[in-house]
């Protein structure tokens, strides 16, 4: 068991590191955020929450856009962290024209839903990772 000088000790050195200690645990989960990305695309859902158009009769397919047709735009969404921030984007050329087309907000990017979901998994890794620091 720690001394009360050790325990303040971890607890400054804590306080001190804080901000790079969430940023590295939010850094782990980047594959996280891209994979919650794809799955609102699949359930036809924009970043925002809402439904994604439905396909134009004229196409033959039925039911929401969900982006997937090569797959490329789907393994190219990708997040980063950089700095104290969270980039969010695909390495598809067509991101720029999705971004840009009349009834979807945002292809890109993280619904409430989401957010709730990653905000669970943060929470759960930073408690163990300041559980271990304060060992």
């Amino acid at each position: 068991m720690a001394t009360v000088e050790e325990a303040r000790d971890q607890f400054i050195n804590l306080a001190n590191n804080l901000e790079s200690v969430v940023m590295e645990e939010v850094t782990k989960l980047e594959g996280d955020m891209a994979e919650l990305n794809r799955e609102q695309l699949r359930r036809g859902k924009d970043a925002t929450g809402k439904d994604t158009p439905q396909y134009a009769k004229s196409t033959g397919k039925s039911g929401r856009i969900k982006f997937r047709e090569t797959g490329k735009y789907y393994s190219g969404i990708k997040a980063e962290v950089k700095g104290k921030s969270i980039n969010m984007t695909s390495t598809d050329p067509k991101v720029k024209y999705l971004e840009n087309w009349k009834g979807i907000v945002r292809t890109i990017g993280l619904s409430p839903r989401s957010l709730s979901i990653i905000s669970s998994k943060l929470t759960a890794a930073l408690v163990t990772r300041i559980q271990s620091i304060l060992r």
